[in-house]
């Protein structure tokens, strides 16, 4: 019995040895403590090779509490997880000990429902949390090293483009000057240089954010023919130069309202046909808009943009899209350019989980195909209301020198169901004529002079009721003759090249001979003159800088509006405390106080009045976040620098409708002769000067009833004086202020005060211009 006893403790011993002898090899430390009777832990083996290297074994410190065996502030540590787990509870943390990081877990062990002992395992971490530190300080250094690039970027943006705007503006002020035509060629060659040298700044720019990963989209919605007929006609003073037609084919059977960024989408255009027109000598540039719908939500819309260009060798094809490359050595030296554009156009591209892809043949030309996703927004197709805009059954005739031109007009017409016939000169469409009385056309459209279809005249029995549109052009090798002659028919309508199906379905509809816009009397106001300086727009601009302050200042003047000039936020402040603006122009960066600062205070000034002035961005700073800033500081709008003379009216009458005004007035013709016959003959000129006075009489109080209704804000009175006042201009035909006066009644007085006071502006320079037009008719 004792030998097996001894046996027994024997083994147990030899057990215990070689288990102790494991742990001393471990790479990692195994510890455990236990709970004395007074509470305090004391530790009851320790090993490892790490915590034999550190002096901390189990001969050393068994029986040893916290507080003898580590300092007091890393006793005191300990303690917190040592307590937690001998609640029975596992517990994880690091710990620090010897220039090493540990982590540490605890593992309780529970003996009829108590902690009789827990186990703890240390891990040595030390190389992970080097390397987690290192990757941090390289992660706040690209941080850093991104924002500095953006703020390089920014800055540069300012410095470049605040001098650019200097130049593009006053080229624009001396283009509108009287010049020599040597002075005038002069500002041109000026003027397209610039455009030129803001066009690489642009493309450097953007090729910059997309190396940061700063380049964004701004999803909105837009009409798609528009962006693509607007797109078009930014490139044809461009393609004119170089005598190419461009021709723009929509399908009619595309939905009309589409989501996505349409500035990018434009963006893109640009560069193709830029690129077409650049690398094209003769032939044409040929735009085609069609869509797969293999996803009906999600229709993937395809621009494909053909030349007839040089070409693009196979063996350059895979150097096309990389940054600063152009096909051959010498191209930038040849055809201008830094290489850019379409590296950017296939970032866009797949921005938007798009492409751009080519097929080239060298000497014959190029079709990029320009392909994303987009959402439609409207499904209602364009042809189908363009088709319900058509009369019936109409027949067109196109007398047109180019077969080319009327291929592009008939595959537009054939997808609408009209027919059509083409002949290149008067005597061959005569021909086409029927011998009687029933003319077999309803319109021509000819891009010849009128005594040219002088062969026309003897077989059109009714040439009153045939429609004619004139093709202007704008080309320099389809001149057009500007000498006098015998006009038998007259033109009712023209139509512009590049040719736009927009414009074209307008002037074939029945809608155009509803209303038109009637013409100015001799001697009547024209815009920017004594109409604008009618106006009482007050207009605060503020700008530091003293050539951008003048130029802004000039391109208001010559639109009739006198701004107050501000030199910094400071001096703004103190203008709108003693004015009431109707618009602010706030440059950002300013000594004294920034335009970020200066709107927040004035919209803070706000909050009392319950005003609200618009005020746009000037800035030449062209990065989307500052734009962000500027419509978090409570800005309403953005004109980045250099801005054009266009772009400054653009925002104008966008935030101050009517404040520059048309040279026309649109007015239903029919209602006007019908009343101006009636007061014609001597016993009626008098009820129709009567008429003109009570008009006129009537208007001037209501415009004074109205004011008083929005300063009481009196929505029954202001609505009542709203509808009788259309009824009047109803009746009389005024088709212009009868919208304008609609959009009103859509408004509530009482909850946008300032914007119905800046429509009532509007309204009363309308009605001065149509009582100056029925005065006319009166004396003429």
């Amino acid at each position: 019995m004792k030998n097996r006893q001894k046996q027994s403790d024997a083994l147990s011993s030899q057990v215990q040895d070689k288990m102790r002898q494991t742990l001393q090899n471990l790479q990692n430390v195994v510890f455990t403590y236990t709970k004395r009777e007074d509470g305090v832990f004391i530790y009851t083996l320790y090993e490892g090779k790490i915590a034999e290297e550190l002096g901390l074994t189990t001969d050393t410190i068994f029986g040893k509490t916290l507080h003898q065996v580590f300092t007091a502030e890393k006793a005191d540590y300990l303690t917190r997880f040592y307590t937690e787990a001998y609640k029975g509870i596992t517990v994880t943390y690091e710990f620090e000990y010897a220039g090493k990081m540990f982590h540490n877990v605890l593992s309780p062990i529970i003996e009829h429902g108590e902690v009789v002992e827990v186990v703890g395992s240390a891990i040595d971490i030390s190389d992970r949390k080097t390397m987690e530190l290192q990757l941090a300080k390289a992660r706040d250094q690209a941080l850093l090293s991104s924002r500095l690039k953006s703020e390089f970027l920014s800055t540069m943006s300012h410095e470049i483009r605040t001098p650019m705007n200097g130049i593009i503006g006053m080229i624009d002020l001396l283009l509108q000057s009287p010049l020599n035509d040597e002075q005038q060629r002069y500002a041109n060659i000026v003027k397209t240089s610039a455009h030129s040298l803001l066009a690489i700044i642009n493309d450097i720019l953007d090729f910059s954010k997309m190396e940061a990963g700063k380049m964004q989209l701004e999803i909105i919605d837009f009409d798609l023919l528009a962006l693509m007929e607007d797109t078009v006609e930014l490139m044809a003073a461009k393609a004119s130069g170089k005598q190419l037609p461009l021709y723009l084919y929509v399908d009619p059977s595309l939905p009309s309202i589409w989501r996505g960024d349409s500035g990018r989408i434009r963006q893109v255009l640009l560069n193709l046909i830029g690129n077409a027109i650049k690398f094209t000598n003769t032939g044409e540039i040929a735009i085609r808009v069609t869509a797969k719908t293999d996803h009906a939500q999600i229709p993937t819309l395809s621009i494909s943009v053909r030349d007839t260009g040089i070409g693009i060798p196979k063996e350059d094809a895979h150097r096309l899209f990389q940054p600063f490359t152009q096909i051959n050595g010498s191209a930038s030296r040849q055809f201008a350019g830094t290489g850019l554009g379409l590296s950017i156009c296939k970032h866009i591209a797949q921005l938007m989980d798009g492409e751009v892809s080519f097929e080239s043949e060298v000497n014959k030309g190029s079709t990029f195909t320009f392909t994303i996703p987009l959402e439609v927004v409207q499904d209602q197709q364009a042809e189908s209301r363009q088709m319900s805009a058509l009369p019936p059954k109409l027949r067109i005739l196109c007398i047109l020198n180019n077969q080319r031109d009327y291929e592009h007009i008939r595959e537009y017409l054939s997808s609408l169901g009209v027919q059509s016939h083409y002949a290149q000169n008067a005597e061959l469409a005569a021909s086409l004529f029927l011998p009687s009385k029933q003319v077999p056309y309803d319109c021509l459209i000819v891009d010849c002079e009128e005594n040219d279809l002088l062969p026309l005249y003897s077989v059109i029995n009714h040439p009153i009721n045939l429609k004619m549109i004139k093709i202007h052009s704008s080309l320099p090798f389809a001149k057009e003759s500007k000498t006098a002659s015998v006009q038998p028919l007259l033109f009712d309508s023209y139509l512009s090249r590049p040719i736009k199906q927009s414009q074209l379905l307008y002037l074939l509809s029945d809608k155009k001979r509803q209303t038109q816009r009637l013409p100015h009397l001799p001697g009547e106001t024209q815009p920017g003159n004594a109409m604008a300086s009618k106006s009482d727009f007050q207009i605060l601009l503020t700008e530091d800088n003293e050539i951008n302050a003048e130029i802004v200042t000039l391109q208001l003047k010559q639109l009739g509006l006198h701004p107050h000039l501000a030199k910094n936020g400071l001096e703004a402040l103190g203008y709108t405390a003693k004015h009431r603006y109707d618009l602010i122009f706030m440059d950002c960066q300013m000594p004294e106080m920034n335009g970020f600062e200066t709107t927040r205070r004035i919209r803070q000034s706000e909050l009392s009045t319950g005003l609200h002035v618009p005020i746009i961005a000037l800035t030449a700073n062209a990065m989307r976040e500052d734009r962000d800033l500027c419509l978090e500081a409570g800005m309403d709008d953005y004109l980045s620098k250099p801005f054009t003379f266009e772009q400054l009216q653009a925002i104008l009458e966008k935030w101050l409708p009517g404040v520059i005004p048309t040279n026309q007035i649109l007015f239903d013709d029919q209602k006007v002769i019908h009343l101006f016959r009636r007061g014609a003959h001597p016993e009626g000129q008098e009820k129709w000067h009567a008429f003109i006075q009570t008009f006129e009489r009537q208007n001037t109080k209501a415009m004074a009833q109205l004011k008083e209704a929005i300063l009481q804000k009196d929505q029954p009175f202001f609505t009542r004086i709203l509808h009788s006042t259309k009824s009047g201009c109803a009746f009389i035909g005024a088709i212009s202020l009868v919208e304008l006066l609609a959009q009103m009644e859509e408004m509530d007085c009482n909850s946008n005060q300032r914007e119905a006071l800046t429509y009532l502006s509007a309204v009363q320079r309308e009605f001065w211009r149509v009582h100056e037009y029925l005065r006319g008719l009166q004396t003429s």
